[in-house]
């Protein structure tokens, strides 16, 4: 959860450098030839809405936080817009810092749903929920295109999940690589 301006910059710093807009030459570049519409300007709107939603006078219930709720109103509606010409739908504080998503389409991930940092999606993946609960994921998990992880789980840290896998039942052992349907592990690194 973002609750500082300095926890805000930081995780700023860090996405964007990995979307490679850490100088003011490659943002202007990526700007003019792929306009607004880009995953990098989608994470930065994510940020700013959890930010300004963690901070809000709805939620603290202090009466000097209300022009934070403002801002999460043309923040969330920015949010809302560019997830659905993106085809983008993360939850709000579901998925801490060094958040990368590869590719424009389909990612999902239910806001309930807990996802560690450095968590990388390749596209056409969903974290959702099922009557058994939602997924809790460790850092470092990379999610291969198609892959999918349903229910109320726990998935260990350094986990690679391949392409077109489906993760139903929990995976407790660290830097394994999944593969299947259902998913089961074929591949362990030291």
């Amino acid at each position: 959860m973002i609750r500082t301006k300095k926890e805000l910059k930081e995780c700023l710093i860090d996405e964007l450098a990995l979307y490679g807009e850490n100088s003011f030459f490659l943002w202007f570049k990526r700007w003019l030839f792929h306009g607004n519409l880009t995953i990098s300007r989608y994470i930065r709107v994510l940020r700013y809405t959890e930010y300004y939603h963690n901070n809000s006078y709805h939620k603290t219930g202090k009466l000097f936080n209300i022009f934070n709720d403002i801002f999460y109103v043309y923040y969330h509606h920015l949010y809302e817009v560019l997830g659905a010409k993106l085809g983008l739908e993360i939850g709000l504080n579901s998925c801490k810092p060094g958040l990368l998503i590869y590719h424009k389409g389909f990612v999902v991930v239910n806001y309930q749903a807990k996802i560690g940092k450095n968590a990388r999606f390749h596209g056409c993946n969903c974290v959702g929920k099922s009557h058994t609960g939602v997924p809790v994921i460790g850092d470092n998990v990379e999610f291969g295109v198609g892959s999918s992880v349903i229910g109320g789980i726990q998935i260990a840290n350094n986990v690679k999940i391949g392409a077109g896998a489906v993760v139903t039942k929990d995976i407790l052992e660290e830097g394994v690589t999944v593969i299947g349907v259902p998913a089961h592990i074929i591949k362990k690194t030291k």
